[in-house]
């Protein structure tokens, strides 16, 4: 069992970890906080790159919907940070730390190499349809660039959706690019129970035809309810057009 640690703090340190570890033979377990270490099976003879030093937000525009980051940043200060600019992330992230039994902090590169998104990703997608673009080092201690910082890119093959979910085996993230989007300005619970299966069905479905961006869409139990939370620009005050049924009307 090999107890060497690497701790990069720059993507010139990440090449000279990498390409050690490859003359050396060594395999590589890349953690950011460790928050997803009880997921998949464990390499005892893997030495740890430890990706938490390279962090912090290299760029963000707001006015461009755009976020660069690097891979050790926790999930908690992106999420703030795109809150104070009454932003949100253009996928819904998610921290399994708790489910796992994990006080580690998530970090967005290993929500990126995981990945991961809530249950929003059926109607706004996961994590690698928002990743715009990144930059990596090889197995073999080489980095490189792919995708840009602009949503209309279309130059290259798109590597980002190729390395989000990879877990690591690609590459070693070490700047990530995001698409962001305004946050949406309320957000509505709706429950309707009672409704046999294929009544459920149908209300799903047209709940997913309308205007309103779901957050949230589950069926406690699936035979008699739906559980809804949508986000919308509606104020408040505004009568609701779906009062008694919002989901099953003609």
């Amino acid at each position: 069992m090999t107890s060497r640690i690497y701790a990069p703090s720059s993507e010139g340190e990440v090449v000279e970890a990498i390409a050690e570890a490859a003359g050396a033979g060594l395999k590589l377990d890349i953690r950011g906080n460790g928050s997803k270490a009880a997921i998949g099976a464990l390499v005892p003879d893997a030495a740890v790159l430890d990706m938490s030093r390279l962090a912090g937000v290299v760029d963000y525009d707001p006015a461009e919907l755009v976020l660069t980051v690097r891979p050790g940043t926790p999930l908690s200060e992106i999420s703030t940070l795109l809150a104070d600019a009454g932003q949100m992330f253009a996928f819904e992230s998610l921290d399994p730390a708790p489910m796992l039994g994990s006080d580690a902090r998530a970090t967005i590169g290993g929500m990126v190499a995981a990945g991961l998104a809530g249950s929003r990703r059926l109607t706004r997608g996961s994590v690698r349809d928002h990743l715009l673009g990144f930059s990596a080092v090889s197995g073999r201690g080489e980095s490189f660039v792919a995708g840009g910082k602009v949503v209309k890119n279309v130059t290259g093959y798109d590597l980002a959706k190729l390395v989000s979910g990879s877990w690591g085996r690609l590459a070693a993230l070490t700047e990530l690019t995001l698409k962001v989007l305004p946050a949406s300005a309320m957000c509505r619970t709706r429950v309707v129970s009672g409704l046999s299966p294929a009544d459920a069905r149908l209300a799903m479905a047209r709940l997913l035809l309308g205007n309103a961006t779901v957050c949230t869409l589950s069926a406690p139990s699936a035979s008699t309810a739906i559980v809804a939370t949508s986000a919308e620009s509606m104020p408040p005050e505004s009568p609701s057009a779906t009062e008694e049924n919002p989901f099953l009307r003609t």
